[in-house]
């Protein structure tokens, strides 16, 4: 059985976003206060199980892109803005990782927080054991 490390899975996740310039700060959990002067903001976190299939790990990962509503409403424009930015990079592969070439939004929604949220579901491969090796085919 292997063990696969969601730390570094999301360690990976948030270097990436930040690579792709969806936004400067990103999280693996979503922040209950942010500075006033934040504007957006993503949070990159693993689904609640990784699935070992003998030969390399399967998970679910989400993206929760933020955005500050403007005068009480959605800022869909920032939004948009933020998820092209980040559709642009994909499928990806990276440090072991197979993103999912079919990103699905499951979700867009206000929270009691000012902010607005999309919501990316990503199909994920982990080719990297506990120790970092990354697993290697014969073909």
């Amino acid at each position: 059985m292997n063990k696969y490390d969601i730390t570094r899975l999301e360690q990976t996740l948030r270097r990436v976003i930040s690579e792709m310039g969806v936004s400067r700060k990103v999280f693996s959990v979503r922040p209950y206060s942010v500075p006033e002067s934040m504007d957006d903001f993503v949070v990159a976190r693993v689904g609640s199980d990784v699935t070992d299939t003998g030969c390399y790990g399967y998970c679910r990962v989400y993206i929760s892109l933020f955005a500050k509503n403007v005068d009480g409403l959605k800022n869909g424009a920032k939004l948009s803005s933020m998820y092209q930015k980040f559709m642009s990079r994909f499928p990806q592969s990276i440090d072991g990782y197979e993103f999912g070439n079919t990103p699905t939004v499951v979700g867009d929604k206000g929270d009691d927080f000012n902010f607005h949220s999309r919501v990316i579901k990503i199909e994920t491969i982990i080719k990297v054991n506990q120790n970092g090796n990354t697993y290697r085919s014969n073909a």
